[in-house]
């Protein structure tokens, strides 16, 4: 990592210190030296708004420009992760006790669950009943299965999102 992107990441910790609502989920700085593009996906426990975004964008921008972080142009993105995104960090988990989860294993397996339970090292989750393709009917496979997962085993975890 070089300087300017631990600087950056400074700059970001202190301004999420004065806002704590606000948490990190991912930072990155990418570009050319002469034009550097800084993209933030920021979220909240009740959720960001764009109007949210942009007011901590350009907080963001008064610390760079003070810090003379850049000698070029910069651009600032700073985003809400999206529902479709990769869970990341754990207060985002807590954030969705209760919703079903689509989760792949490192080990590279797949399941659909249900949120039970966040703590720090890992998560409980619910084995979602199989649904027949072909009846749409739930299918009696066996007892629901309640399981502990490491957050070191998920490899990629999504909300299931349903518009019915």
């Amino acid at each position: 990592m070089s300087n300017q992107e631990q600087s950056l990441e400074k700059i970001v910790e202190e301004l999420l210190a004065e806002r704590p609502e606000f948490f990190l989920v991912e930072l990155s700085l990418t570009g050319p030296v002469n034009r550097k593009k800084i993209t933030l996906f920021l979220d909240k426990d009740t959720g960001i708004t764009i109007d949210e975004c942009g007011i901590i964008s350009q907080a963001l921008d008064e610390k760079i420009e003070a810090a003379v972080l850049f000698s070029g142009a910069y651009t600032i993105e700073v985003s809400s992760p999206g529902m479709d995104s990769s869970l990341k960090v754990v207060r985002q988990y807590r954030r969705r006790i209760g919703q079903r989860l689509h989760l792949l294993t490192t080990s590279g397996v797949e399941h659909k669950v249900v949120l039970k339970a966040v703590y720090e090292e890992c998560i409980v989750v619910e084995n979602l009943p199989v649904v027949s393709k072909k009846t749409n009917k739930k299918q009696e496979e066996g007892p629901v299965e309640t399981f502990t997962l490491p957050y070191t085993e998920i490899k990629k975890c999504h909300l299931i999102v349903s518009f019915k």
